[in-house]
């Protein structure tokens, strides 16, 4: 089930965030059936999107992790009737504008240090397991969803 794939990054997004002073929430969905995927290839893109959250709050900041089920929605073309979302939501700054459009293309960060293919292989491993990122974000309030068929 998807809360199984938070429980097995949880001990490392754990660890990270109390170096800091990141509050960490859980809101996950006991009920959910099982999801057919590539559990390694979803339990790193997962992490990787706790870390840029991580990243995004700095030292005081929330970050939840959600999963839901959720009926009709749109993966890629495809109609799901249902669907497991995962969410990884933050308090920080948003993502910035001038980047928002290319977000998930290669060589885009917003970090000095960073290589901008994070979200570009995040997003090509979930395509590979019939998946799609999405992401909302404004300030104080940013949103990344894993969607993944049942």
């Amino acid at each position: 089930a998807a809360h199984t794939l938070i429980d097995s990054i949880l001990p490392l997004v754990t660890l990270q965030a109390r170096k800091t002073g990141v509050r960490l929430h859980l809101d996950c969905d006991p009920d959910l059936p099982p999801v057919w995927c590539d559990r390694t290839m979803v339990e790193q893109v997962l992490l990787n999107l706790a870390r840029n959250a991580l990243q995004a709050v700095g030292d005081a900041g929330r970050i939840v992790l959600r999963t839901r089920a959720v009926t009709n929605s749109h993966i890629g073309a495809r109609r799901e009737r249902l669907a497991v979302r995962i969410d990884v939501i933050d308090d920080g700054p948003g993502v910035p504008e001038e980047i928002r459009g290319s977000l998930f293309l290669p060589l885009v960060t917003a970090r000095p240090n960073g290589t901008g293919l994070g979200l570009a292989v995040a997003q090509e491993m979930i395509h590979r397991n019939g998946g799609a990122i999405e992401y909302a974000s404004e300030p104080g309030n940013t949103v990344f969803s894993v969607l993944l068929p049942l």
